[in-house]
């Protein structure tokens, strides 16, 4: 494991050389309406731009001429002249290898708070395995979300690393949002970009909760529109297009909220059924080792990774365009698969299928693509804390319907 190459700061200066002067969707800020034109404002380099929604939809653009203007006190820029930036796809490594490229290395004890004292938990060898595979199989969710497009929520303990694929694709792919919204407006303008990560919905204001549940509804549903319940100033805006969006919704364990006495703030308290139902929820254990990442690289050290980003960026751009037509061969395999087993809620079977999509183009064969399903379906079922003697129950009373 290289910790240098996946240290944040050796990524973001990467970032910031290959994407500067790039104004790109993670820029946009909000809607504006300016002197009767329907605007938005892009922050780049401490300057406030103003985009046409022309503009938007070509994203990401250089700016080349630009005039300053003053509205109501403050100075924007007015985009007169841009180019826009388009990256070649190239294939320069398989899916597997991309996935085994982000090498985190695990933790072999939890570290736990109870009530304000620190608890070390010891991973057997079993639980070292498991962790293992949930952190591949989340590593794969990620990527099929950055590549495809797929709804889906996450449930760990703190400190396994949720945040970790997020911020690194952001930098690599200068398309991704992660944030801990507290309204539905900080969510709004970040659904330009490919991937949208909301990282704990338990911050939200409670005047809030109803329009979010809209917003999640319309694109859980995987609609290709998201429009606004709501108009935060007029001559904004009615309709986004999300026909690429992925939406992925992180959270802890239940029993970490109980711990801190706030199980009022777990994701299925606040939000229920017809939410829960569109996006398929995994249960994943395990621990990031941080310690990895305590050195900080010196300045510069983005030049040694340089071509192995490119390389990773170039082969998701490529992964966008052909990854349906590598796995035709395992597509009966994962209908069947999926047919055969049970779930909580109607849509999540068409969900799973989606994300097992992406395990299908891993896996080296049937065999491994059938193990790793089944750790698959054992981290959904887990989520809802279901055993063996639970799954019988539910297939003997489904029996009884037939």
């Amino acid at each position: 494991m290289n910790s240098e190459k996946l240290h944040y700061n050796t990524l973001s200066e990467f970032s910031e050389n290959v994407y500067h002067g790039f104004i790109s969707s993670i820029h946009l800020k909000e809607e504006v309406a300016i002197r009767n034109n329907q605007l938005w404002l892009a922050e780049y380099n401490k300057m406030r731009f103003l985009l046409t929604p022309n503009m938007v939809e070509e994203l990401p653009i250089v700016v080349t001429a630009s005039e300053a203007v003053k509205y109501r006190g403050k100075i924007y820029r007015m985009i007169e002249a841009y180019k826009t930036v388009k990256v070649t796809p190239e294939k320069r490594m398989s899916f597997r290898e991309l996935i085994d490229w982000f090498d985190f290395k695990l933790a072999d004890e939890l570290t736990i708070n109870n009530l304000g004292r620190k608890q070390v938990i010891k991973y057997s060898e079993k639980e070292k395995e498991r962790n293992k595979i949930h952190f591949l199989l989340f590593k794969i969710f990620m990527l099929g979300a950055e590549i495809g497009r797929v709804n889906f929520r996450v449930s760990t303990s703190p400190g396994f690393g949720k945040d970790s694929m997020s911020a690194i694709l952001g930098f690599l792919m200068n398309d991704v949002a992660s944030t801990s919204p507290r309204s539905v407006a900080a969510i709004e303008y970040r659904l330009f970009n490919k991937l949208l990560v909301l990282n704990e919905l338990s911050a939200l204001e409670s005047s809030q909760r109803d329009v979010i549940w809209k917003m999640l509804e319309m694109v859980g549903d995987y609609k290709n529109t998201y429009e606004k319940s709501t108009r935060a100033t007029s001559g904004t805006f009615d309709k986004y297009d999300i026909s690429n969006l992925s939406l992925v919704i992180f959270y802890n364990r239940p029993e970490d909220y109980a711990m801190a006495k706030k199980e009022d703030k777990f994701f299925d308290n606040i939000f229920g059924a017809a939410i829960q139902d569109r996006f398929i929820p995994f249960r994943f254990e395990g621990t990031i080792d941080k310690r990895q990442f305590k050195r900080t690289p010196p300045k510069g050290t983005y030049e040694k990774y340089k071509d192995e980003y490119l390389a990773v960026l170039k082969t998701i751009y490529w992964y966008r365009e052909n990854y349906l037509n590598e796995v035709e061969s395992f597509y009966e395999f994962i209908d069947n698969y999926t047919d055969e087993k049970q779930f909580v809620f109607g849509r999540h079977p068409l969900s799973f299928y989606k994300l097992a999509v992406f395990v299908a183009l891993y896996a080296k064969d049937k065999d491994e693509l059938k193990f790793l399903l089944d750790n698959m379906y054992e981290a959904y079922q887990k989520y809802y804390g279901m055993t063996e003697e639970k799954q019988k129950m539910i297939e003997e009373i489904d029996a009884t319907l037939l």
